[in-house]
C-alpha cells in the first residue's frame, strides 16, 4: 500500500500558494490581495475559513477542521508567533528544532518562540527523549514535548 502525503496546509501570509493545499484564511480579508486571490483560484486550492482570536487565525478552529477532513498530525513550519501559538495551547507534542552556532543578543533578537512567555523557569517546556545530531555546522535537536 502507498502512503498519500496529506495536503500542505498554509496559514495566510503567502502570496504564492502550491496547488493541492488547504489555506487557513481570515474571513474575506484575504480577498484584498489580489495576487492571493488569482493564486488560489488557479490552483486546486481549498480555503478554510477560520476566526480570528486576538489578531491571529484560531488555531483551535483550524485543528478541528483538519480532524473534520481526517487529518490529525501537522508539520508545524514557520516563525517564532506560530510556534508559540502552538506551545501555549499545547497542541505541540514533539520538537524538531535546528539550532545554528551564531549568538544573537537585545531585546529585540530573533528568537524560535515569541508571544508573552513565561514567568517562572517552571512552566517552560520541557523535552523529553532528546535527539541531537550534526548537520554541518549546525545543531538539530529533537524531542517529545513533556506533558506537565
Amino acid at each position: 500500500a502507498s502512503v498519500v502525503p496529506p495536503p500542505r496546509t498554509i496559514l495566510r501570509g503567502v502570496t504564492k500558494v502550491p496547488p493541492a493545499s488547504l489555506v487557513a484564511i481570515e474571513p474575506e480579508s484575504a480577498w484584498d490581495d489580489h495576487r492571493f486571490r488569482d493564486s488560489v483560484e488557479s490552483e486546486n486550492v481549498e480555503l478554510i475559513e477560520c476566526p480570528v482570536v486576538a489578531g491571529h487565525i484560531d488555531i483551535s478552529y483550524l485543528l478541528k477542521s483538519l480532524v473534520d477532513r481526517n487529518i490529525y498530525s501537522v508539520l508545524v513550519e514557520g516563525g517564532s508567533g506560530i510556534h508559540a501559538s502552538f506551545l501555549n495551547k499545547g497542541f505541540a507534542d514533539e520538537i524538531l528544532c535546528v539550532v545554528a552556532p551564531k549568538i544573537f543578543g537585545g531585546n529585540t533578537a530573533p528568537s524560535p518562540v515569541s508571544g508573552s512567555g513565561i514567568d517562572e523557569v517552571n512552566d517552560a517546556a520541557i523535552l523529553d527523549d532528546v535527539k541531537y545530531v550534526n548537520v554541518d555546522d549546525d545543531v538539530m535537536i529533537f524531542g517529545k514535548v513533556k506533558t506537565k
